[in-house]
């Protein structure tokens, strides 16, 4: 049967010993953020300085990463004839003024690399769209993130804080709570003109052993295959 081995390679070790330099980031990058909190009633200023601070650490802690490690990154898109060759529903119908992106969460520091990719993956949305390659805003990507947390997340000193001031989404997995909330949300960013980039992670979590674990229960319990790659929500 199919395995994906949970290892720590040196890459993750470095990552951790990351930890107390990204850590002040997070910090810095929270208080910035929060001098700028009485500007909340003029939107378009409030908007502005928020995307700057979120720009900036998604492109320092994405760097640290990338140099420190050495990190190459490939990307593989789809052909012109696979894309032929897909079904019309899995093509791009839409104007993709608003782009949602799904995700597994692998390892603790997967999302980072998106940082990288996300030009490409836009560019992918608008070819499908408009039969041409090119970014359909090729700088201040990262700011149009809008990912989707757990709402506990929401409650952590600084990191919920800084979330909040960056206007992600907070599930409780309760669509009778979780519906009218996010359609309030969504209509708040069309009312602004925004284009978000929506980051989604089904899991809720990434592929750790402890994880691993909890998703066998859960399959047991409810008479499921166990899942050895990705875990029940």
């Amino acid at each position: 049967r199919a395995r994906c081995p949970l290892r720590r390679s040196a890459a993750m070790k470095l990552g951790f010993l990351l930890f107390p330099l990204l850590l002040p980031c997070a910090v810095a990058t929270t208080v910035g953020m929060s001098l700028v909190w009485p500007l909340v009633w003029l939107r378009p200023v409030y908007q502005f300085w928020v995307s700057l601070w979120l720009e900036g650490w998604f492109a320092s802690t994405t760097a640290a990463w990338m140099f420190a490690h050495g990190s190459p990154v490939r990307l593989f898109l789809d052909s012109p004839a696979e894309k032929k060759a897909k079904e019309p529903s899995a093509v791009l119908t839409q104007d993709p003024s608003a782009i949602v992106i799904t995700m597994n969460h692998r390892t603790r520091f997967d999302w980072m690399y998106l940082w990288f990719i996300l030009p490409a993956i836009c560019a992918q949305a608008v070819s499908d769209f408009a039969g041409v390659a090119r970014p359909w805003f090729p700088f201040g990507m990262t700011s149009r993130i809008v990912i989707v947390l757990k709402k506990e997340i929401g409650s952590i000193p600084l990191m919920g804080w800084g979330t909040a001031m960056c206007s992600f989404l907070f599930l409780e997995r309760d669509w009778e709570r979780d519906g009218p909330y996010l359609r309030r949300r969504v209509a708040e960013l069309v009312k602004e003109g925004s284009r978000p980039i929506f980051l989604v992670f089904p899991e809720g979590t990434d592929l750790s052993s402890k994880n691993l674990g909890r998703s066998r229960e859960f399959a047991e319990s409810r008479d499921l295959a166990a899942r050895h790659c990705t875990l029940f929500p």
